[in-house]
Parts: C-alpha cells; sequence; structure tokens
C-alpha cells in the first residue's frame, strides 16, 4: 500500500485525524477452497484513539498540552504528537492499518516537554477499531480501579444507604496498604470511588465501613484486578463486621435473692472481657439501671467474652459476677433479641 495522506475529520467526529504510512494491503479476498467454503479475510482499517488521564479529561488537567503515540513499525504524521484536545475531543483517528495486532504505547506531555503520564497497550485490526486508554502517572503504577459497595439487608431495607446503615465513612485497603477514607455515598453513586494507583494485575481488596466515630460496622475482604489503560468499575457486598448478645442480671446476698431496692442499688456496671483481657467498655464499664429488664448489645466484634457486671448498694455494699464467667459467644451478622439474655447472677462481696 503506498502512503496515503487524509485530511482533518471535523464535520461527523469532531476529532482529529493523523496520517499513517504503512506496508501491504487489505481488503476482503477470499474463494471457494477445497471444501467448497467462502472465507472472509482480515481486512484494514481505521484506529479511533480515545484517551483519558487517570479517569480526567483534557479540560480537567490543563496542565496536559499534547499526546505521542507509538506504534512500533509504523511511521506516524507529526512523529506521533497530537494535541491533547482537538475541537473538543479528546483523541485522534489513525488511518489505514492493515489487519494485525499493533503494540502502542502513549503518553502525554506539559506545554515544558515534561513527561507526566503514560500507558502501554494493544489493539488488533480487523476494520475499524477504536482504542480507548486511560493513562496513569509516569513512573507510578499503571492502573487502577472504581469501587463501589452495599450493605446486608437490616432495618427493613433490603439496600440500606449510607445513612440507613450506620456508616459515614469506607476505608479501602489493596494489598494491606494503609487504608484510605471515603465519604459513604461516594460509593453508592456513580462508578464509585477510584482506587489508589496500583500495578496492573490481581490484588487482595480490603473494606472497612464505619460510623462517625470510627468505629466498624461492615466489612468484606475480596480480590481485585485491575488493567493498564482500562479502569473497571467493581462493586463489593460488605458484611456484618460485628453481632449481638443481650444479658439481664439478679442479685443475691449469698443465701436469698434480693431486689434492686433491697440490695440499695440503683445501678450496675456492665462489660465484656475478650480472650486477650481487653474491656470493652472501659474501666467504668457501660452504666445501666439496676431496674431494667436486661440490655441487648448488637455491636460487639465476633469472639468469645466474659461478662463482668458489678454494683454497689447501701452502706457501701458491693456486689460482683462471678470471675469464672458467665461465657457468651458472639458470631458476625448474629443478633439476638431481650428474650434471649444471658442471666448474670451477682454475688454480694462485701
Amino acid at each position: 500500500m503506498s502512503a496515503k495522506l487524509t485530511s482533518v475529520l471535523v464535520a461527523v467526529m469532531a476529532l482529529g485525524s493523523g496520517c499513517i504510512i504503512v506496508d501491504g494491503s487489505g481488503g476482503y479476498g477470499g474463494g471457494y477452497g477445497g471444501g467448497g467454503g467462502y472465507t472472509q479475510q482480515p481486512v484494514s482499517g481505521d484506529a479511533t484513539f480515545t484517551w483519558s488521564f487517570g479517569g480526567r479529561s483534557c479540560a480537567e488537567l490543563p496542565d496536559v498540552a499534547t499526546v505521542r503515540i507509538t506504534i512500533p513499525g509504523q511511521v506516524l504524521q507529526d512523529q506521533g504528537l497530537y494535541a491533547c484536545s482537538t475541537n473538543g475531543y479528546p483523541g485522534i483517528v489513525l488511518h489505514d492499518f492493515a489487519p494485525g495486532t499493533y503494540d502502542v504505547t502513549l503518553e502525554a506531555f506539559s506545554r515544558g516537554g515534561a513527561l507526566l503520564y503514560g500507558v502501554s497497550s494493544s489493539f488488533t485490526v480487523n476494520g475499524d477499531v477504536r482504542v480507548t486508554l486511560d493513562l496513569t502517572p509516569a513512573g507510578g503504577p499503571n492502573s487502577f480501579a472504581y469501587v463501589g459497595w452495599s450493605f446486608p439487608a437490616s432495618g427493613g431495607s433490603q439496600s440500606p444507604t449510607c445513612a440507613q446503615a450506620g456508616v459515614s465513612a469506607v476505608y479501602l485497603s489493596i494489598d494491606g496498604a494503609q487504608p484510605t477514607a471515603f465519604d459513604c455515598a461516594s460509593g453508592q453513586s456513580g462508578a464509585g470511588v477510584q482506587t489508589p494507583y496500583v500495578s496492573a494485575g490481581t490484588h487482595t481488596i480490603d473494606l472497612q465501613a464505619a460510623t462517625s466515630s470510627g468505629y466498624v460496622l461492615y466489612a468484606t475482604r475480596a480480590s481485585l484486578t485491575t488493567y493498564a489503560g482500562s479502569p473497571i468499575a467493581s462493586g463489593y457486598a460488605l458484611n456484618w463486621a460485628v453481632g449481638g448478645t443481650a444479658v439481664r442480671w439478679s442479685l443475691t446476698n449469698g443465701q436469698l435473692a434480693q431486689t434492686c431496692g433491697q440490695a440499695g442499688v440503683s445501678q450496675v456496671s456492665v462489660n465484656f472481657i475478650d480472650a486477650q483481657g481487653n474491656l470493652v467498655y472501659g474501666s467504668t464499664g457501660d452504666v445501666q439501671d439496676c431496674n431494667s429488664s436486661g440490655v441487648i448489645y448488637s455491636y460487639l466484634r465476633p469472639g468469645t467474652y466474659r461478662v463482668a457486671i458489678g454494683a454497689r448498694g447501701a452502706g457501701g455494699t458491693v456486689y460482683q459476677s462471678s470471675s469464672a464467667g458467665p461465657m457468651i459467644s458472639v458470631q458476625a451478622g448474629v443478633f439476638v433479641d431481650g428474650t434471649s439474655a444471658v442471666n448474670v447472677q451477682l454475688f454480694r462481696t462485701q
């Protein structure tokens, strides 16, 4: 094929047009072979390139002035250097590629000639083809993804919003890196949030959804595969990271059961001690009215706990639960009501 110079396409696509000089020829060909069948041969075509930069456009990145396209073995007009935007469109049409697969590199430069973004990929021609590529910052990881999330049904809603789920922020970490915090609502609209840049490939992603005070209610760990030049959108269903239990109490002086009034106790302090000996509610515990029929705790981390309840009565008397228990087990996503409350007996110790 001889070199073919082409004019700018404006009226139809508002794209720039670049020339390419290629060898070989294309077109429909074929015939009746020995088997009597008709075979359609690969055909040449034009390649329409469209680019973005970390998900942003030329208009959003005024520092990007030009984009250079390099295709090994091909000679491009203007040495493959084109304006970031032509007639308002971020791309260009290159004409008359012979059928086949081509490697391609795109590099974006500032007005001063500094390399800002880049990407390497490939495309296959068998007729006209569109090549859409997203460039990532030069010298860094070459991919990212868009991530969204959802929460398990709760409160009568099958698809809770962030507000209904009680979530303020979602923390995202890839391959154990320092988590990045995102406003919860940003992962439930549009394509989702943009992850930090990572090398193209398969990664481990951790998502933790927390209340405004930072307490994690939902979480998941899953895989995420990213691709250079082509960010994907991936949604994740987060699971409960907490479970529930319920407790109630009764008092005894060692021989006889007592009411709160008989014991002179107005308040009790409820606590849970985890397997490492940590107090869930600190040294003061969760203070409750002694006459309460019990308390439901719906946001405990999964695990085994010893229930510890104490109270102080009239005249400085002290009531405490046994140092040996009772023990409870909390499972993520399993919640209870007051009918399942564990009774904790408080003994007068002094």
